[in-house]
């Protein structure tokens, strides 16, 4: 299993990688779930990566569906790879919420954005466990999707981060399900949403191909900033469970 630490600038991403995370995401926690960072924050974190001594990907949160048109994410993302420097890797993947999406044209806007990202950015799907409360679409029709899209990954979040951790939230059956609907069409497996320390067993039960955390490398408080050694914490503690052995014949390549 591979770490992801959601930051929201520079500093924090360079505190992330010395603590030994695997992936970075950029994103702003006080606008929401998949909050969109500004654009030179993200761009400060883009250097910050570049320098780091290892090659470490990089994905960014674009909101939610719901919130404006797809082509004003695309021209966000459009003109954050266009400020890139020479040498700067580009994001991996771009993440966009489904919250309140349930009865709009989700599917095919979904679908438009994958086509409008710049050359080797990719798109993950967002499945929200509390997608009953947020007005989401269903998780199977979501999975499916992913399974058409380039980025082939699937991010099981939450969406209301007060409601409690995934394990919390999620309805019973449907985690599970999820995941081995995710596996049988090959797609790697992100795990978020206020997963702690204490969810470690839960977590190598699963064993998703990578555990993205926040909160949990901020000493549980999600604004606060993020810390080198709780991430080091975080990445011994929910990463390197003897029980949890990668899925097997999956490779993750980011």
């Amino acid at each position: 299993m591979r770490l992801l630490v959601s930051v929201r600038d520079a500093a924090e991403a360079r505190e992330a990688i010395a603590g030994g995370a695997d992936v970075i995401d950029v994103k702003e926690p006080l606008a929401g779930s998949l909050g969109r960072a500004g654009l030179q924050e993200t761009l400060g974190v883009a250097a910050a990566v570049h320098d780091a001594a290892r090659s470490v990907p990089w994905t960014i949160a674009c909101g939610e569906l719901a919130d404006g048109p797809i082509d004003e994410v695309s021209a966000h993302v459009g003109s954050l790879v266009g400020l890139l420097p020479d040498g700067v890797q580009r994001p991996w993947l771009v993440k966009l919420g489904l919250a309140g999406a349930a009865q709009l044209d989700w599917e095919r806007r979904i679908a438009d954005l994958a086509s409008q990202l710049p050359g080797g950015v990719a798109q993950a799907c967002v499945v929200y466990a509390d997608w009953h409360r947020c007005d989401a679409p269903p998780p199977d029709r979501v999975v499916r999707l992913a399974g058409t899209l380039a980025g082939r990954t699937v991010l099981i979040d939450t969406f209301d981060k007060r409601a409690g951790g995934l394990f919390d939230v999620a309805i019973p059956g449907d985690l599970g399900a999820t995941v081995a609907l995710a596996r049988s069409l090959g797609l790697t497996v992100a795990l978020a949403g206020r997963i702690g320390l204490e969810d470690a067993g839960k977590v190598a039960e699963i064993a998703p191909d990578i555990v993205a955390v926040r909160s949990a490398a901020c000493g549980g408080d999600r604004l606060r900033a993020v810390e080198a050694e709780r991430v080091g914490v975080a990445l011994r503690t929910l990463c390197r469970t003897p029980n949890a052995m990668p899925h097997a014949g999956r490779s993750v390549e980011v």
